[in-house]
């Protein structure tokens, strides 16, 4: 270590009257006024608990001694300073000490320049702020010093400025650290919320399906006394009866309640959206519902339009709905009252309006604002002897978004309430356009739609459609659209992006052979998918209903009239059968058994598709595949992938495969394959 011989009183004079004249400080920070030699790193002077602790790196002993009795002297912050000639003798002090900052002059004989700020940064695992000081100010080398590491860079001369960048350099550092703690206990608190958030979700899912049992029990036996089935009843007894049968019914419609939100928000809520006649939705729903209007002396009445048409909608939570709506204008009209049930035409005339209309106490404008939200009760004499969880109205409101409707209320205090919600005719245009509203309502103008089509063949269409049809319902995402467009054609309309489709069609593909495998008795053709086009919202409502037009209209994909297939399988009976088979249906047809002789056939053949088995010797599939796309040859050749292992699907799109059919597999899976690859080819 160095020691240094005071400085010359001239010089101490003229830091001191700079330092007095021009630097400001903050007014929280204490000052000391230390003039001392050039301290030692360790053993030197005891330091106070409200002076910096300072390193200096620099082995000019003149520029030591400055900058030394300029932040000890005269009106800096309260510093002591410790002075190193080299970073080797750095490194050794801030083993043993801690300090606020570290002064670097990019001099050093040893390594000058921007380099010693890495060879600084990495002799420390957790180095201190770091402060670059230099002879000349050169902007570029500053900007290289800090994105090397650095928080500040001073001119030696600017002793003012050098000042209160340590002093800024160590309120930075301390912030820096009090948002690490901070974050890290908010991120402690997040996963604490999560693991919380997760538990209450399964606890609400295991009580939920825990009560239904006990609560069907308990329905029946009630039902089975009322029912006179072990004795006479009394007329009171009868009465009774029939509260706990309506008790016994709302716990039902609470539990009902809280499985819905639970699967709304894990999105786990599948929805089976048909055509429906609203009649006997409406019937249903009022056949459950009188004996509770009479029990409480309220006339209940429906008024239906006549030649009502077909609604698209999940008929189950469309009645959930309107028995919701129902049940809380019987609960909320006082005796004597009256319950009408209507449904009409919308004015647009491409919906129907579904309406519960009430004669009981009306409910306040502030009130209307909040009976949508969770959790909500209105504070009414009437409302709050009659509380539920609060539930009701929210999922309901949801249960109709879903269905692509909406939800309304009209009510004024003392006449009663009327709330009405919306179904969509079941015209697939008129579905669509409300489809397109609720997603873009729901999303961002980023949002894209990628549509794909869903075909079958089966000699047992009638029996197959629907199951195939509810498959594919239930297993899409809620926010996405099917529409059965014939008996053996559907079209899947999914706001995700071009890159998520092939994950997408995989999925759909496993599930249904899941649920086939589940299904012994029932012979289930294969889906054939295809991926049709990716619009952006931005495209406008037109250009994605011309887009989801014209795959409505093209239901059936017509054979084209010949055309020349390439079938490249190592196994020459399957070769074969293949062969006998496209040339029936008016192909050419070429023959390859291995990889290699495919790949060249193809180069030099030039057919309109190619039926490529993926497990081969010589070159497999998978690898001709990859080569195909590579050429400019045959690189925009439909190529459909053969494979008995459905796990080779992925890979096998990924690669570049148009479509990809499992063994065994059907002749009519086959055709439809390269009837689609064809007619894409001939559109694009």
């Amino acid at each position: 270590m160095n020691v240094y011989e005071p400085i010359p009183k001239h010089i101490c004079n003229a830091f001191v009257i700079r330092a007095k004249t021009q630097c400001t400080c903050a007014p929280n920070m204490k000052m000391n006024f230390n003039c001392n030699d050039r301290s030692e790193p360790r053993g030197g002077r005891t330091v106070t608990s409200d002076q910096l602790r300072v390193l200096l790196i620099e082995d000019s002993d003149f520029d030591a001694k400055l900058i030394q009795h300029a932040l000890t002297t005269g009106g800096n912050p309260a510093c002591h300073v410790d002075s190193v000639a080299s970073l080797d003798e750095a490194a050794e002090c801030l083993k043993t000490t801690s300090y606020d900052v570290v002064l670097l002059d990019l001099g050093l004989s040893e390594s000058g320049g921007i380099g010693a700020v890495g060879q600084f940064r990495s002799s420390c695992p957790e180095p201190p702020p770091l402060i670059v000081l230099t002879g000349l100010d050169d902007e570029q080398a500053a900007l290289e010093a800090l994105d090397n590491g650095a928080q500040d860079y001073v001119v030696k001369s600017d002793i003012d400025f050098l000042s209160r960048s340590i002093r800024h350099a160590v309120q930075r550092q301390q912030i820096m650290a009090q948002l690490k703690t901070a974050n890290e206990l908010l991120q402690e608190k997040n996963q604490r919320l999560s693991e919380l958030y997760d538990t209450a979700q399964q606890f609400v899912d295991n009580v939920s399906h825990e009560f239904r049992t006990p609560l069907t029990v308990i329905r029946e036996f009630t039902s089975i006394v009322r029912d006179g089935c072990d004795g006479p009843v009394t007329p009171k007894q009868i009465e009774h009866l029939d509260k706990v049968l309506h008790r016994t019914d709302d716990l039902a419609l609470m539990v009902d309640d809280m499985l819905d939100i639970s699967k709304l928000e894990a999105g786990l809520l599948g929805v089976w959206r048909r055509a429906c006649r609203v009649t006997d939705l409406v019937a249903t729903v009022t056949g459950l519902l009188r004996k509770r209007a009479e029990s409480k002396k309220i006339w209940l009445s429906t008024q239906l339009a006549h030649d009502l048409p077909l609604v698209f909608c999940d008929e189950e939570k469309a009645q959930r709905v309107l028995m919701n709506l129902a049940v809380n204008a019987i609960k909320f009209t006082p005796e004597g009252g009256r319950v009408d049930i209507w449904v009409r035409p919308a004015e647009n005339g491409s919906e129907i309006v579904i309406g519960v209309s009430d004669s009981g106490s009306g409910i306040s404008p502030q009130n209307l604002e909040i009976i949508f939200e969770r959790f909500q009760q209105l504070e009414t004499n009437l409302r709050a002897s009659t509380k539920g969880f609060g539930l009701g109205l929210n999922i309901a409101k949801e249960l109709v978004s879903l269905n692509l409707g909406q939800m309304q209320v009209e009510s004024a205090v003392g006449k009663g309430s009327t709330f009405s919600f919306t179904l969509p005719c079941n015209d697939s245009m008129v579905v669509f356009e409300q489809y397109v509203r609720r997603v873009s309502a729901l999303t961002d103008s980023q949002c894209t739609f990628s549509f794909l089509t869903v075909s079958i063949h089966s000699d047992s269409i009638d029996n197959v459609a629907p199951v195939v049809d509810e498959y594919l319902q239930r297993s899409v995402r809620v926010q996405d659209l099917v529409i059965q467009s014939s008996k053996q054609t559907w079209v899947i309309v999914t706001s995700c992006q071009e890159r998520e489709i092939p994950c997408l069609i995989d999925r759909l593909n496993q599930g249904w052979a899941a649920y086939a495998r589940n299904c012994p008795r029932g012979e289930f053709p294969e889906l054939n998918l295809e991926h049709r086009g990716t619009l952006p919202l931005a495209a406008g409502l037109s250009q994605l209903r011309d887009q989801f037009g014209h795959l409505l209209e093209n239901r059936v994909v017509k054979r084209p009239a010949g055309g020349k297939v390439l079938v490249v399988d190592d196994d020459r009976e399957v070769n074969s059968c293949l062969g006998v088979r496209l040339e029936a249906a008016g192909y050419e047809v070429l023959s390859a058994f291995d990889g290699e002789q495919g790949l060249a056939t193809a180069i030099e053949q030039h057919p309109d598709a190619v039926v490529l088995d993926l497990r081969m010797p010589k070159k497999d599939g998978l690898t001709m595949l990859r080569e195909m796309r590579s050429n400019e040859v045959v690189q925009r050749t439909p190529v459909v992938v053969l494979s008995a292992n459905i796990r080779d699907q992925h890979r096998a799109l990924e690669a570049g495969a148009n479509y990809f059919v499992s063994k065994p597999y059907e002749a009519d899976a086959i055709l439809s394959a390269i009837e689609s690859s064809l007619s894409e080819r001939s559109l694009a």
